[in-house]
């Protein structure tokens, strides 16, 4: 999300993005010819005028996606306002000694930007949220609108278990990597979806809320 991109934005945005950047061009230009005096420009200070004046939209667009969080911009590019912390709970194919399948506490931090978001979070063994058991990171996000108005959170993670916790070698929570695909509602700001991965076999279901509502 800090790597600048066009991903998120339709069609007819970026046609208003090339209208920009040769309205800008063209201001530049007269600006160069007004105090250089040139009737004629070169092939070298037109590409000098053509790569100023793209540089300066892009420069823009790059601070707007990093520092700007505007609901009508989001709105514009079909998107969601999911920045946030968000708690919940997991519940893991995996199961303990009792047969009964893992139950974990989670926390969710979505940092987002009009350029993309990051995911990040933490499993804990207790309610309270004082007995870490893991914590991940989000790679390859991709938010989609869906037809119903929600919208679909996908992404790669990567899990770091707590060496130190109790549960670490009890059931083997190893480093793994994998892939949750869940659904945003931006009624209730509710996130409900699934994750499975490779290295433990494994999947569940993951249930969150915004933390000001818990």
């Amino acid at each position: 999300m800090n790597k600048f991109n066009l991903k998120n934005y339709p069609p007819k945005i970026l046609m208003i993005i090339v209208c920009i950047i040769i309205a800008v061009n063209f201001f530049a230009k007269t600006l160069w010819e007004k105090y250089f005096q040139h009737d004629k420009d070169s092939v070298i200070e037109q590409c000098l005028i053509i790569v100023t004046s793209y540089g300066i939209v892009i420069s823009a667009l790059t601070i707007i996606n990093k520092y700007v969080m505007w609901n009508w911009l989001l709105r514009l590019l079909r998107l969601a306002d999911i920045n946030g912390e968000y708690s919940g709970k997991m519940i893991s194919s995996y199961q303990n000694e009792s047969n009964a399948n893992i139950e974990l506490y989670c926390k969710f931090h979505i940092l987002q930007n009009l350029n993309g978001f990051l995911v990040t979070g933490e499993f804990y063994n207790d309610g309270g949220y004082k007995n870490k058991s893991s914590t991940f990171i989000s790679s390859s996000e991709e938010l989609t609108k869906l037809e119903d108005g929600k919208f679909q959170i996908h992404y790669f993670y990567n899990n770091i278990g707590q060496q130190l916790n109790k549960s670490h070698e009890k059931y083997f929570l190893n480093n793994h990597s994998g892939v949750s695909v869940m659904v945003f509602n931006p009624i209730n700001r509710t996130i409900e979806g699934y994750y499975f991965n490779h290295e433990r076999t494994s999947y569940g279901t993951i249930a969150l809320v915004p933390i000001y509502l818990t």
